[in-house]
């Protein structure tokens, strides 16, 4: 009889330390889910906190001005200036 309670103890105490285990895995995981989860809310609030920043200051900017003849005369000459062949065209 000894021995069938020992044997049911020892069982026992092995189930409730694995559970014990299995708790302690379960509840660190729920926290760096919950940790997670509050770093992705809170980037998205910063996030959104810019967005809505940038959009205040761009609405407050001066509209430009239309690009005058000589403006227009500059860009082009950049572009021309600064298009350069690639090698398969230099060797045609």
């Amino acid at each position: 009889m000894r021995d069938n309670a020992a044997a049911w103890l020892q069982t026992v105490d092995w189930l409730l330390g694995a559970a014990l285990f299995i708790l302690a895995a379960a509840l660190a995981i729920a926290v760096g889910v919950a940790a997670y989860g509050l770093l992705r809310l809170a980037r998205w609030t910063v996030g959104r906190i810019r967005h809505r920043f940038d959009v205040a200051r761009m609405q407050t900017r001066p509209q430009l001005r239309p690009a005058t003849g000589q403006a227009i005369d500059d860009y082009w000459t950049c572009r021309r200036v600064w298009a350069k062949p690639t090698r398969e065209e230099s060797k045609r």
